[in-house]
């Protein structure tokens, strides 16, 4: 068990400055202070935020010394009024706040009747003086405009200082992660290790092992925050930076978008590799769809947002693979290219001056004769291996490899991600929101070309995510601010090498009675590795989850200078896995058994692997039994955070944050691991053997 403890001391210097907190990091705080001409505190005095044509409006008295805090505010462009007995009413306009931001206006009231009125303009961009916090944040416009591939909002968070996109390899043996579909997690941010980053959605987890789980529409982002130093107590659970995602949501007036974007292949330039072979150009047709909505439900208590995007792609992917020769298939012409094939029936310890010339040493110690005339009788064919070398394609390119183009190849991917929130006011003192996110995607690439089922990789590959969030607030007093989120998130994803499945079995092949594990349900064929070939038949998946349920309750209150945020967050955890590897079997055809040494090559043209597929000797072979596991993961923490202005020039953040991550704990009890002495194993067979007499 890790117990993890972190205590953190900022100073943020600036001018006028006043106590302030983030609140739960989906939300925002607007704070200052309350003074007259001469600079004294004015306490008590009404203090009203809003954004206009919403119904986003939070209210509060200033404490001692004229300080004042409104915590848990949507992001939005607010209007602050403040109100005192014996002074003009001020209104100012124009307060941009951001999600998990603090922004500090301080105020001085003119003495005068409250009927007048005092109105003032105020720059949107406000420093962060309250906060050390350092991030880099990413509005509803830079976000939609924002050239990026795919139109994938994290692509910006490498925009960031401080952030490193660590993915190296790309194409079609690499994974790029720029696409909205996609999963990754290979960010560096401030020097942490890539996949130890955590993201959120609306201030909930929506990452557990480091991967973002889902990647939401530009068109529903509110706004993206990149966190890379110096963040507060509330969070953790992170080896690097945090992300977090704030969605929009409704208001009252109605307001809607519908986006398609389309790209076709018309104008695109043909590969390399097609040209050389007088191939013509593959589709490319790229099609992505989609629109929001959010209003009013009834006014001032319902509201609405509706967001879904589609994407449809074609993509031409051109596959150089290997398949044997056309001529060697018969096994009477290896001479063609030069191959000498031996018999391993003729095997037999080597003689110096007698198996090889005079004063030449033998090169291992068994050896073999020629087939005669380098050809294999008809007689001993195989008719289990000519069956296996019939499920490759002929080749339509010379040579022993790299002699099967096919340029038609595509790859098919596709997702839908519908999302959903509506929010409720109760009453001023209690609101309540729910979001709801569904995301599924399909991939569907060969990795060989061949037609199944000799096919390999062609399995079409599903990733389904889903985020359930609940979040209430509620105001006890105009100083305490009680908050509890609740999630539920989980991710799935099935890898299938194959959509092949059983359609051909190892009975069709002629291999009759082979065992498979008991963990498939399927006869399937067994893969085939051939020497100088790519590999055929596709008989395996992999599938993994990821389920986590967060609660997190939290209370901000306002002490005279202090601003105190203290909470809590329970995470449990589980990660499940399943994959039978190759529980139908796999065979290695190599040049082994048909090369002149027995264990010793002299060379590519030594033996050949279709030889040995001829003859039906496989080099090697297994069969795997592997288990599935489901692992609890579960992990708590409590807070503290003070943010205390000592004087208008000078504010401290103070932070105290208790970690605990309990281990893996295997739901069903299938897992064993550990170490038992020689002394007890030769005490436990002493005991058995005694109980035998």
């Amino acid at each position: 068990m890790n117990h993890l403890l972190t205590i953190a001391g900022f100073f943020s210097l600036g001018f006028a400055l006043a106590p302030a907190c983030q609140a739960q990091n989906s939300w925002a705080t607007l704070s200052g202070h309350v003074a007259d001409a001469t600079g004294s505190g004015i306490v008590d005095a009404v203090v009203r935020a809003f954004v206009p044509g919403s119904p986003d409006t939070a209210e509060t008295k200033s404490g001692k010394g004229g300080a004042y805090s409104l915590p848990f505010l949507l992001p939005g462009t607010y209007t602050l009024q403040i109100a005192a007995t014996g002074f003009k009413n001020l209104t100012q306009t124009d307060i941009s706040v951001k999600a998990a931001d603090t922004v500090n206006v301080a105020v001085r009231l003119e003495i005068g009747d409250v009927r007048n009125l005092v109105t003032v303009g105020v720059d949107s961009d406000w420093l962060q003086t309250a906060s050390a916090s350092r991030s880099q944040r990413f509005d509803t416009y830079a976000v939609r405009e924002l050239p990026t591939v795919g139109r994938q909002a994290y692509n910006l968070i490498s925009l960031s200082p401080g952030v490193l996109f660590a993915q190296e390899q790309f194409g079609s043996t690499g994974f790029s992660g720029l696409r909205n579909f996609d999963n990754n997690g290979q960010y560096v941010i401030n020097g942490g290790r890539a996949g130890t980053n955590q993201f959120l959605l609306n201030g909930a987890p929506i990452s557990l092992t480091g991967t973002w789980q889902l990647s939401p529409s530009v068109e529903a982002i509110q706004e993206l925050r990149v966190m890379t130093n110096t963040y507060d107590a509330q969070f953790g659970r992170t080896g690097g930076g945090t992300v977090n995602v704030t969605l929009r949501s409704g208001a009252n007036s109605w307001h809607g978008s519908a986006f398609e974007y389309l790209h076709n292949a018309v104008f695109d330039a043909n590969s390399s590799e097609n040209n050389r072979n007088g191939t013509g150009r593959g589709k490319h047709i790229t099609h992505e769809f989609g629109g929001t909505l959010g209003g009013a439900i009834r006014r001032d208590k319902d509201f609405v947002f509706f967001s879904f995007d589609g994407f449809r792609e074609i993509a031409p992917a051109p596959v150089v693979s290997d398949t044997p020769p056309s001529d060697l298939r018969d096994g009477k012409h290896f001479s063609n290219y030069g191959i000498r094939v031996y018999d391993p029936l003729t095997t037999r310890t080597c003689r110096e001056g007698i198996d090889t010339p005079r004063g030449t040493q033998c090169f291992s110690t068994y050896i073999r004769l020629q087939f005669p005339r380098n050809m294999i009788p008809d007689s001993r064919l195989s008719l289990i291996g000519s069956a296996i070398l019939a499920l490759y394609p002929e080749p339509n390119g010379p040579g022993l490899t790299q002699n099967f183009l096919n340029g038609a190849n595509t790859g098919r991917f596709g997702y839908v991600q519908p999302i959903a929130r509506w929010d409720h006011n109760f009453s001023e003192r209690d609101r309540l929101y729910a979001l709801f996110t569904f995301q599924h995607s399909t991939q569907t690439q060969s990795s060989n070309g061949f037609p199944s089922p000799a096919d390999l990789g062609t399995g079409t590959s599903e990733r389904t995510g889903q985020n359930y969030i609940l979040e209430w607030t509620h105001v006890t007093s105009p100083s305490t601010i009680f908050d509890l989120r609740m999630s539920l998130g989980r991710f799935t994803e099935i890898y299938p090498e194959s959509n092949c499945g059983s359609c051909l079995t190892a009975d069709q092949l002629g291999i009759l009675n082979l065992p498979h594990a008991p963990t498939v349900r399927v006869n399937a064929a067994p893969r085939v590795d051939l020497d100088l070939a790519s590999p055929i038949i596709g008989n395996t998946f992999t599938w993994n989850t990821e389920n986590q349920l967060d609660i997190a309750p939290s209370v901000s209150q306002t002490r005279g200078k202090h601003l105190l945020h203290y909470g809590g967050e329970f995470v449990y955890a589980g990660l499940g896995k399943a994959g039978p590897g190759r529980a139908n079997g796999e065979f290695a055809f190599t040049r082994q058994w048909t090369q002149q040494y027995a264990g010793r090559s002299r060379g590519v043209l030594d033996g050949s692997g279709v030889a040995d597929l001829l003859l039906g000797l496989p080099y090697s072979g297994y069969i795997d039994y592997n288990d599935n596991f489901y692992r609890t993961w579960p992990y708590f923490a409590l807070y503290a955070q003070d943010t205390w202005r000592v004087r208008p020039n000078l504010t401290l953040n103070l932070g105290l944050r208790y970690d605990v991550q309990f281990p893996f704990v295997e739901r069903f009890n299938r897992s064993n691991q550990g170490s038992i002495s020689r002394r007890k194993i030769r005490s436990a067979i002493g005991s058995s053997q005694t109980g035998r007499h």
